[in-house]
């Protein structure tokens, strides 16, 4: 590359970057009360859907045939 092509990459990287905004968030204290409800135990999360991505395809599994793999 010469070294234009290379100004012009490193220059629209530059403006990518301050383009792009970033908010910083910050969570409030949690108190030290007890929790309340049921617990929902492993069993009910295993039949959640997660979306995986792979190089060689897409799939949707649930976490219970993703922990299988």
């Amino acid at each position: 590359m010469s070294d234009t092509t290379t100004d012009k990459i490193e220059k629209a990287i530059d403006q990518a970057a301050q383009t792009v905004a970033v908010e910083v968030g910050k969570l409030a204290s949690l108190s030290n009360s007890s929790p309340n409800g049921e617990p929902i135990g492993i069993d009910n999360l295993l039949t959640v859907p997660v979306k995986i991505t792979v190089e060689v395809g897409r799939t949707r599994l649930t976490l219970a045939e993703l922990v299988k793999l």
